[in-house]
C-alpha cells in the first residue's frame, strides 16, 4: 500500500475575494460584533466603513492595484482595517511580523518594493517609525509611511489623516474595484519566511488561496457564525494571514484580539466573552494550564482548541482536552501551503497525539516520496508532498526557489519528513532543512548563522534546536572562535542581535567548541550537535 491519501469531505467555494466575503457579512450580520478589542466592539458595518475610508485614502495617494503595501502593527483592530482595505482595492499587503527588527524590516521592505507601509510608532520597546525614517534613502520605492499611535516624523502621514471622514469613500472604492476587476486569483499578500538574508523568501498568496484555506479549516472544525474566537497569535504571521484574520470573517463570527499574549489576560478574555475557539501555539496553552490561577476562570465556553505551529506532547494534549473540556485539533502545514493535514473533531486522543492529521477538507492530497522521487510504502519515511486548490503561487521574484518547491503538477514540497499510516494520516518526524520551531515561531538556522558570521569574534557557527517542555524547542549556537579570542557569551550575542532580528531568534544557549563533527564530504553533522546539547540539558535536569 502506497503512502498516498486524499480527503473527500467536501468542496471549497472558489472565485471569492476577501472583500466580497466582508460585503456578504455586512449584508447578513452588519450589526453583529466583528472585532472586540479592549472592551470595544466593532460591528461588521463599522469594520466595512473603516475599510472603505482607508481604501479611498490609499487611492487618493495613488496606491492601487498590484502595489505592495506593508503592515507593521501588533494585533490592533487597525491592522485588520488596513489589511482588508489593501486587499479590497487589489493592492498586495506585505506582512512584516511585529517581532521583526532592523535587518528583517529593511530587507522585507526593500525586496517587496513596498510603495507604502502602515506602521505602529513604537511597540515592545522598539521605535519602528524612527527606524523606518532612517531608511528612507535606502528604500526608493517607499513613498508613504502611515504612522499609528504616535507622532508622525517629517515626511510621514499620521494615521488619523487616513481615516478622516469621507462620505463618498464607499462609492469611490466600489467604482475602482469594478473598473480594475479585482479577482480572486489576483495576488493579495506576500508573507516572508526569512528576513535577514540577502534574498528573503516572499511567498505569494492570492485571494483564492487565503479564503479557501480558511474555509477548509472552518469546515473541518464545524465552525458557525456563533463561534467567538480568541486570536493569541500575531496577525502579521503566516497563520494570521491564512487563518487568524479570515476564519472569523468568512464564518461571520466574532474575533477577540489581544495585542500581546499574557496567560492570565487570555483566561480573562475567554471567561468574559465566552470564547468558543481559542487559537494559539502549544506554548500558549501550556502557559495557561500551568498558571496557578487557571482554576479561578470559567473556561466552559471553549468548544475547540485550535493549535498550530508545533507538535504537542501527548500528556499536554490530554491536559488541554480535559481541563478546557473541549475537542482539540492539531495541524501540519507550511507557509507555502497552509494546512496540509488537520484532525477531525471526533478523532480519538491516540490519533490526535500520535499523528499530524489527515489531508485537509476539500480534496487535499498528500503523499510521501522517497529519495528516488517515487511514492514510498505506508510506514516508510520520506519527504512530504501536498497538493490542493489553495497553495501559494510561489516566491516573489525568485523563480529558482519556486521551481525547487512547486512542481509542474501542482505538488509542493519544502523539505519536511514524514510517514503515513494505513488510514492516510501522516506524522511529521523531522525537517530536511533543520527548521527550529520555538514556541510556534520558525527559526531558520542558516539565517541566524549568516548574521552571527558577521560578529567579530566568530570564525564558525552552527545553530541547532533542542527539545524544551514549554516552547517545544529552543536554539543553541555552537561557536568556533577566531584566533586570539578567548570567549563569547550569550550576553554579547544578545547585545549584537537584539536590534537586528526578532528576539526569539537569538540563541538560548551558546557553547564554544574547538571543532565541529564533520562528514567525510566536509559538512557539519548537526544531528550530533543536537544530541550533545540535548544530553547536556537532560543532565542538568537530572535526566528527566
Amino acid at each position: 500500500m502506497k503512502s498516498y491519501s486524499q480527503s473527500t469531505d467536501g468542496v471549497i467555494p472558489a472565485g471569492i475575494t476577501t472583500g466580497e466575503y466582508l460585503s456578504r457579512a455586512v449584508k447578513e450580520v452588519g450589526g453583529k460584533a466583528a472585532i472586540i478589542f479592549e472592551d470595544k466592539q466593532i460591528t461588521y458595518s463599522e469594520l466595512a466603513s473603516q475599510v472603505d475610508t482607508i481604501a479611498a485614502s490609499l487611492l487618493r495617494l495613488g496606491v492601487g492595484y498590484s502595489d505592495r503595501v506593508g503592515i507593521l502593527m501588533p494585533n490592533y483592530p487597525e491592522y485588520i482595517y488596513a489589511s482588508q482595505a489593501i486587499m479590497k482595492i487589489g493592492a498586495v499587503k506585505v506582512l512584516l511580523h511585529i517581532n521583526f527588527r532592523e535587518l528583517e524590516i529593511k530587507n522585507t521592505l526593500k525586496h517587496s518594493g513596498a510603495k507604502a507601509v502602515f506602521v505602529v510608532s513604537a511597540f515592545g520597546g522598539f521605535s519602528f517609525a524612527e527606524y523606518i525614517h532612517s531608511l528612507r534613502e535606502e528604500l526608493p520605492d517607499l513613498k508613504y509611511v502611515i504612522v499609528l499611535k504616535g507622532e508622525a516624523l517629517p515626511g510621514m502621514i499620521p494615521y488619523r489623516q487616513i481615516i478622516e471622514d469621507n462620505p463618498k469613500a464607499q462609492e469611490a472604492v466600489e467604482n475602482y474595484v469594478n473598473q480594475q476587476q479585482v479577482e480572486a486569483d489576483d495576488v493579495a499578500a506576500i508573507v516572508y519566511t526569512s528576513g535577514t538574508t540577502g534574498t528573503p523568501k516572499g511567498i505569494l498568496h492570492t485571494h483564492n488561496n487565503i479564503c479557501r484555506l480558511a474555509y477548509a479549516s472552518n469546515a473541518r472544525r464545524k465552525v458557525t457564525e456563533d463561534d467567538i474566537w480568541l486570536n493569541m497569535l500575531p496577525l502579521s504571521s503566516a497563520f494570521g494571514l491564512q487563518y487568524g484574520e479570515p476564519c472569523p470573517l468568512i464564518s461571520k463570527g466574532t474575533l477577540v484580539l489581544t495585542d500581546s499574549f499574557n496567560e492570565v489576560n487570555a483566561l480573562e478574555l475567554i471567561e468574559k466573552y465566552k470564547v468558543t475557539s481559542p487559537v494559539g501555539v502549544p506554548t500558549q496553552f501550556i502557559r495557561m494550564l500551568k498558571n496557578p490561577r487557571f482554576g479561578e476562570f470559567n473556561v466552559s465556553s471553549v468548544r475547540n482548541a485550535y493549535l498550530g505551529g508545533a507538535a504537542v506532547p501527548a500528556d499536554m494534549m490530554i491536559d488541554i482536552k480535559e481541563k478546557f473540556g473541549c475537542s482539540v485539533v492539531q495541524t501540519y502545514g507550511t507557509s507555502e501551503t497552509g494546512h496540509a493535514t488537520q484532525h477531525y473533531l471526533d478523532d480519538d486522543i491516540e490519533t490526535i497525539c500520535g499523528t499530524s492529521g489527515y489531508p485537509t477538507y476539500g480534496g487535499t492530497e498528500v503523499k510521501i516520496v522517497g529519495a528516488n522521487g517515487k511514492i514510498v510504502d505506508v510506514g516508510q519515511v520520506g519527504e512530504i508532498y501536498m497538493r490542493h486548490s489553495a497553495t501559494a503561487r510561489g516566491y516573489y521574484l525568485d523563480p529558482e526557489r519556486t521551481k525547487d518547491a512547486f512542481d509542474d503538477w501542482g505538488w509542493v514540497h519544502v523539505g519536511d519528513l514524514g510517514v503515513m499510516d494505513e488510514q492516510g494520516y501522516i506524522t511529521v518526524i523531522g525537517r530536511l532543512k533543520e527548521l527550529i520551531v520555538r514556541g510556534g515561531f520558525n527559526i531558520y538556522p542558516d539565517e541566524i548563522e549568516s548574521l552571527l558570521y558577521t560578529h567579530e569574534k566568530i570564525a564558525q557557527v552552527s545553530v541547532v534546536g533542542y527539545p524544551d517542555p514549554e516552547l517545544t524547542e529552543r536554539s543553541c549556537a555552537f561557536i568556533i572562535l577566531k584566533a586570539g579570542c578567548e570567549d563569547v557569551t550569550r550576553e554579547e550575542l544578545v547585545a549584537f542581535m537584539e536590534k537586528k532580528v526578532a528576539r526569539y531568534k537569538i540563541p538560548d544557549r551558546v557553547i564554544v567548541v574547538n571543532s565541529f563533527p564533520m562528514t567525510a564530504s566536509g559538512k557539519v553533522q548537526k544531528h550530533k550537535l543536537r544530541e550533545l546539547i540535548t544530553g547536556c540539558v537532560q543532565n542538568e535536569s537530572g535526566g528527566a
